[in-house]
């Protein structure tokens, strides 16, 4: 028989390494006020009290080699330079089966900013990293260090590395740490259009110097994404991932866009420039949209990641939510037939997958031979292709 080859969707053409099969789980998040849960058999550990102790932590914790905890609160605090509070940076550590709760920095709006929305990260010497998005030199928030003290139970010392100066340069959130110290983080309304941009702060030659400041990424097109949110991630290869929550193709999705996944490749040699991949563009419903968290990998290089929108309940609101998975290419493309046996959640995202990447697929619904381009359609739990104006082919 003669069949089409080439893959369905042009972004699935391009050298990225990751294709995103939506897994149609849908998520359905019962809303909470400051509670961390661990497990199945886990518990809250904490809870904000509201006042000195911080409140509303927007961001992920991360935890030092001994297990401790640091996170933020965007409010909160014993500062009345802001309503509510600056905010924190909080650690909570366990000993002899005692949790403990210990503010280890307290924001004012000043010289380090305050609302801190963004996680932290550490280095290996467990000094924390961080930015906030008010304050500083100019008001548009800075990049800041917490050095660990050499005696426990002192105070933490605090160094404001980058302040960030204009409109276009400003807001920075979720900061990320390489083998060299260097820090990356994103800039929600920065760059060039005001739209989003990554950045960097490399780390002086000489102690006590300046950091280097360099926006590695402006986001300046309808179809490039535009405000970057959510944890950056990298690859064994050093490379950056994250998503942005609009953008990709803005006639979809109330003309914002639906979001994409990019990958930022590091350059060969130092002082080259960053290149953008578009690893996804999300589309309305049924599939994922919107993504407002950043992606992981499993230990297989596989990607996951959560978006606010989107799923098989679309109809609602846009849909509730979904989880998505992007799997490594396996080199299937339009000269392949795929048979799916299967059409639960885990057979209709493969064959989400099969769709985009060009395969065909053996339809034994109609207990027929007959060949047809993969499709995907959620409403029946079937693969139609007169309803969805597939190529039916008649096989040899």
């Amino acid at each position: 028989m003669k069949r089409k080859t080439g893959l369905r969707h042009p972004e699935f053409q391009s050298s990225c390494s990751w294709t995103l099969a939506i897994c149609l789980a849908t998520l359905f998040f019962v809303l909470g006020a400051n509670v961390v849960m661990l497990g199945q058999t886990g518990g809250v550990i904490y809870r904000f009290k509201g006042g000195s102790d911080g409140t509303n932590p927007y961001a992920t914790l991360v935890a030092d080699k001994a297990g401790n905890l640091y996170g933020t609160t965007a409010f909160g605090g014993s500062s009345p330079n802001c309503i509510y509070g600056c905010g924190t940076v909080f650690e909570l550590t366990c000993r002899d089966r005692q949790l403990t709760e210990t503010v280890l920095y307290t924001f004012t709006n000043e010289s380090l900013g305050g609302r801190p929305y963004g996680g932290l990260a550490l280095d290996q010497a467990g000094n924390i990293y961080g930015t906030t998005t008010t304050g500083g030199a100019k008001g548009y928030g800075t990049v800041f260090q917490l050095r660990r003290p050499a005696s426990a139970g002192d105070a933490w010392n605090s160094h404001v590395l980058h302040d960030l100066t204009a409109f276009n340069n400003g807001y920075p959130i979720y900061p990320i740490l390489d083998k060299s110290g260097t820090v990356y983080f994103e800039e929600p309304g920065g760059g060039e259009m005001g739209t989003g941009a990554v950045s960097q702060l490399s780390p002086p030659t000489l102690a006590g110097g300046a950091w280097t400041y360099t926006q590695i990424h402006s986001f300046v097109k309808s179809s490039d994404g535009f405000l970057p949110i959510g944890t950056l991630t990298f690859d064994r290869l050093g490379n950056l991932y994250g998503v942005t929550a609009n953008g990709g193709n803005t006639t979809q999705c109330n003309s914002y866009g639906c979001g994409i996944v990019f990958e930022l490749v590091r350059p060969s040699t130092n002082g080259g420039s960053w290149s953008e991949k578009i690893v996804y563009r999300f589309q309305p419903v049924p599939d994922a949209n919107h993504p407002y968290s950043g992606v992981i990998f499993d230990n297989s290089g596989n990607m996951f990641g959560t978006t606010q929108q989107g799923g098989v309940n679309g109809a609602i609101y846009g849909g509730f939510g979904t989880v998505y998975e992007g799997l490594q290419k396996i080199g299937i493309n339009g000269d392949h037939d795929v048979l799916i046996t299967g059409l639960g959640p885990v057979g209709l995202a493969t064959g989400a997958l099969t769709s985009a990447l060009g395969a065909w697929l053996l339809d034994l619904q109609r207990r027929t031979a007959t060949w047809r381009r993969a499709a995907y359609d959620p409403a029946p739990a079937r693969i139609r292709a007169g309803a969805l104006g597939i190529d039916e082919v008649p096989a040899a």
